[in-house]
């Protein structure tokens, strides 16, 4: 199967590819990472820039590329290479920036005369064979420098593979030994309002808040470890904005806070995933009334 990664992180994206101007990240990107690096331009993307003193936030264009979590059997252009990021097709990009990744053009010619894929400006088509037993995997951004922020900001979700030998028909009721009757339905494209589903995926982030409701990321090491800076020149050894590790106060499922979900006394079918930055997840179960 073919899938178009588009990049559309402009202010309309509904207009020709080209002719809107980009959006800045909602987060706060540290340019002193080895990371991306859009402004070094083809020379030094992709690197640790050199300041010399310490620098603000990157407000310029956002790099993505989707990685396929768990995904067996995709050819290394399909894969999500951190180094195969693109920017927006955006009608501002500055001059001198990086478009892409280093990897992104070595990978299109290969997705060009290997599967006869083009890729256009702002995207990349990838292919997945989905030949894999029945799993419930996820897809995320993969960007060099930026895969916490960009996942943290929206870009992940289920990616579940059906069928096949080892599917939902080689589950067998053990009192039986015959094929199980898994509950359904699961949520599909087309569905009507108001459909009841007992197959439910759900994904599990931790998040924190602004006051105004918008996504809060620490943008200082001191929210981390007190470290105040310099953070230039280097010889500090710390990047000013990048935080080790990050644990938000709001659990989130399936991108709402404080979730509910309405059941019957029936069997569900549940698809979990732990898409936190950092957190592990204990389930606890045990106070369900029955």
């Amino acid at each position: 199967m073919a899938i178009k990664w588009i990049n559309q992180l402009v202010q309309d994206p509904l207009v020709q590819p080209g002719t809107s101007p980009y959006l800045s990240h909602l987060l706060p990107v540290d340019p002193t990472l080895h990371w991306a690096n859009p402004p070094g331009g083809d020379m030094f993307r992709d690197t640790r820039p050199t300041f010399m003193e310490t620098p603000g936030s990157y407000t310029g264009p956002v790099p993505m590329v989707a990685h396929v979590h768990g995904a067996v059997g995709v050819n290394d252009w399909s894969d999500g290479y951190a180094e195969a990021w693109f920017l927006p097709s955006a009608n501002n990009i500055p001059a001198g920036y990086a478009t892409e990744g280093t990897w992104y053009n070595f990978f299109k010619t290969k997705a060009q005369n290997e599967q006869g894929l083009a890729w256009d400006m702002g995207s990349a088509t990838f292919f997945y064979p989905n030949t894999q037993r029945a799993s419930t995997i996820w897809y995320h951004d993969h960007t060099l420098g930026m895969t916490r922020l960009n996942v943290y900001a929206g870009p992940a979700g289920f990616y579940i593979v059906r069928g096949g030998p080892e599917g939902d028909k080689a589950v067998l009721d053990n009192r039986t030994n015959t094929v199980a009757v898994l509950p359904g339905p699961a949520p599909a494209l087309g569905d009507a309002p108001g459909m009841t589903y007992y197959e439910i995926p759900i994904a599990i982030q931790d998040r924190a808040f602004n006051v105004d409701g918008s996504l809060y990321y620490p943008d200082t090491r001191e929210f981390f470890d007190t470290i105040v800076g310099p953070f230039i020149p280097a010889e500090m050894g710390f990047s000013p904005i990048w935080n080790p590790e990050f644990f938000g106060n709001c659990i989130m499922v399936n991108g709402n806070t404080w979730p509910f979900q309405t059941v019957e006394q029936r069997r569900y079918r549940f698809r979990f995933l732990n898409g936190c930055q950092s957190r592990f997840l204990i389930l606890d179960f045990s106070q369900i009334p029955v």
